[in-house]
């Protein structure tokens, strides 16, 4: 079962808690250009053959990903970010052979894409995890909010990138917004939400007693 418990022995926070890298979040503003919707893409991430060594640890730990796509759904990669080289989605069909076993992914709220009007401005919203790799090798994780701008076309609005492993998380429904974790088990998330300032990801961690928010611009708001 998918839970967010008290079980700190894995510490992986998306925001608050540095990876064993010492880097911590980077959200980024979005000033991108529109692009046409396409279907979504055939080709995501690829299971790592360098995976590491999962003897102690839980799947979601220490499984890595290779990013194979110069696409994130519809939008190509240079309107993402312009230092990403390749990028990929996560889907379940890619998860490590542990994924599959019963117990393991019990509840269907949680997943790697969701949909929906988060802003309430009349548009559809997509939410989307990932991995991403730059031209100058750097890895890591990615959370990217795209709007439908007018239909068939999406634009991107959000996204926040944590350096340092090209690793698991997963989204799930969070009170008024949406949660973002790379831990299944632990009380290390972030929380993104909608104000009228823009949309705001705020940290929930197992490491840190102070909460703290990271904000980005929405340029799909007027």
């Amino acid at each position: 079962m998918m839970t967010r418990c008290s079980w700190t022995v894995v510490c992986t926070s998306l925001i608050a808690c540095s990876g064993r890298d010492g880097k911590q979040t980077n959200v980024q503003s979005s000033h991108s250009d529109s692009v046409n919707e396409r279907a979504p893409d055939s080709t995501h991430a690829a299971r790592s053959t360098q995976d590491v060594d999962s003897g102690n640890y839980a799947w979601w730990v220490t499984a890595r990903f290779t990013p194979t796509s110069d696409t994130v759904g519809s939008i190509p990669i240079r309107a993402i970010d312009a230092s990403w080289v390749k990028a990929a989605l996560l889907t379940r069909d890619m998860l490590p052979p542990k994924a599959a076993a019963p117990g393991e992914w019990t509840d269907t709220t949680y997943g790697f894409v969701r949909e929906g009007d988060f802003n309430q401005d009349g548009r559809q919203d997509r939410a989307m995890v990932g991995v991403y790799q730059t031209k100058a090798g750097e890895v890591g994780r990615f959370l990217l909010v795209v709007t439908q701008r007018q239909p068939g076309t999406w634009q991107k609005a959000f996204l926040a990138t944590t350096p340092g492993e090209a690793g698991f998380s997963v989204l799930f429904p969070e009170g008024d917004g949406i949660g973002w974790s790379s831990c299944m088990e632990c009380d290390s998330w972030a929380k993104l939400r909608s104000t009228p300032r823009g949309y705001e990801l705020q940290s929930h961690s197992c490491c840190d007693v102070d909460t703290e928010t990271a904000k980005s611009s929405d340029s799909t708001r007027p």
